[in-house]
């Protein structure tokens, strides 16, 4: 899970320099000194991560709490349901907003990890195994 996160967070942040350097070679950014150029770089790099970690992490908890305080488990299928959305629905959100989006599943999948409760599975494959 650690290599796996540590890959995923390469790649994101690879994503986030690409997309800073494509924004650094407008025409307007031609006047701007090194100096000015290194500072705009950081600050877009910070708000695309930060942002996006934010973005992830919220959507977590929100899962955890509508999970936690809903009672689903009589329609596993709505469940698992919610499940998915809640997987999609931070990578749409970023991306809309122009964030990183596998950023925000990342963070977003550390959260659900951590604080929304597992699925029956059994019940929801087979509902002869759950009774």
């Amino acid at each position: 899970m650690l290599v796996f996160g540590e890959s995923i967070l390469n790649d994101a942040v690879s994503i986030v320099l690409t997309n800073t350097a494509e924004g650094l070679t407008r025409k307007n950014m031609s006047d701007v000194s090194g100096w000015q150029t290194f500072l705009q770089a950081l600050g877009y790099f910070l708000k695309m991560f930060f942002g996006s970690a934010a973005l992830g992490t919220l959507t977590g908890l929100i899962s955890a709490l509508v999970l936690k305080h809903i009672d689903l488990r009589k329609t596993p299928s709505l469940e698992f349901g919610m499940m998915i959305i809640f997987a999609y629905l931070p990578y749409g959100l970023a991306e809309g907003i122009s964030l990183s989006g596998i950023m925000a599943i990342l963070f977003s999948g550390i959260v659900m990890s951590h604080y929304t409760h597992h699925l029956d599975l059994p019940s929801l494959f087979c509902p002869l195994l759950a009774e």
